[in-house]
């Protein structure tokens, strides 16, 4: 990762973590306790400025598939007033749930997909 993208991250981290501070009322808590909850944070994203894009795409990929697919299907299923719908609610619980497998094989390292696959070169 560059120098700017690394420098960018850790500052809007500790902005972030600031924010939450001030927004929370915590800045009128003694120093070692406002220190213990941002110190650590702060040398976790220094040491590793890549954990933090790792787990917000691990929580983004689990996060869309479930709340718009999966939470969907099962509310269609609760809402089911005949068999026909029952059918829709879960058809749509499998297909979401293929979604959830090709998400956790990617995430475990089991499936590569490589970024280029998105885009489609129709010729």
């Amino acid at each position: 990762m560059s120098g700017k993208a690394s420098t960018i991250q850790i500052l809007s981290i500790g902005f972030l973590i600031v924010g939450n501070l001030i927004g929370a009322g915590v800045l009128a808590l003694p120093i070692n306790t406002v220190l213990s909850g941002f110190l650590p944070p702060l040398a976790i994203s220094i040491l590793y400025p890549d954990l933090f894009l790792k787990a917000i795409d691990i929580a983004g990929g689990f996060g869309i598939v479930t709340l718009f697919g999966i939470l969907p299907s099962i509310i269609a299923l609760k809402k089911a007033r005949n068999g026909r719908e029952r059918v829709l609610g879960v058809m749509m619980l499998l297909l979401f749930g293929v979604f959830f497998l090709f998400e956790t094989a990617q995430e475990l390292g089991f499936l590569k997909i490589d970024p280029s696959a998105e885009y489609w070169n129709v010729k």
